[in-house]
């Protein structure tokens, strides 16, 4: 099952929770993968950490910066978006159909209604983030229905026809 982060690389986007989620992960479920698309300043440290853990290596693909059209493609192929810290990719994440988890900070809870359009977990909580991807991971049909939930809410707000006055 693939997991997917598409953003900037920072410490503001905690980017570094995506690496430590997987790890806990990788135990009970070997066959994950991570897919994390972009770039930013933490680009290089994020490699060295790879480097040094073949397994997270060969199960964390960096793809860098990608166009629009991989990206919604990255996203629907995901069985999960990642999207702890989001802004425009949040909305990405939501409209692609699948499931997302992000941390319950900013406007996020105004996109994301805990069990109905997707899971928001306290800023931080590792374990949790872990939790709710198995809980997931273990029934499909709430993870349709997430992800269905999502994508309706995600046109309804935030698509361009209904938020300009071009209509």
């Amino acid at each position: 099952k693939i997991i997917s982060y598409v953003g900037r690389f920072s410490k503001e986007n905690y980017i570094y929770d995506y690496i430590e989620i997987l790890k806990r992960l990788l135990t009970r479920y070997p066959n994950i993968l991570l897919i994390m698309a972009g770039d930013g300043v933490e680009t290089k440290y994020i490699k060295k950490i790879l480097e040094k853990n073949k397994i997270l290596k060969s199960k964390i693909i960096l793809l860098g910066f990608v166009s629009q059209k991989d990206i919604q493609t990255i996203r629907k192929l995901s069985y999960i978006n990642l999207s702890l810290m989001g802004g425009f990719s949040l909305i990405e994440a939501c409209a692609s159909g699948r499931p997302v988890i992000a941390y319950n900070v900013e406007w996020h809870a105004e996109l994301i209604k805990n069990n109905e359009s997707g899971i928001l977990i306290e800023e931080e909580n590792i374990p949790e983030v872990c939790h709710a991807i198995e809980k997931l991971f273990k029934n499909p049909d709430l993870a349709k229905k997430l992800g269905e939930n999502a994508k309706k809410i995600a046109f309804d707000k935030h698509h361009i026809q209904t938020n300009s006055n071009l209509r």
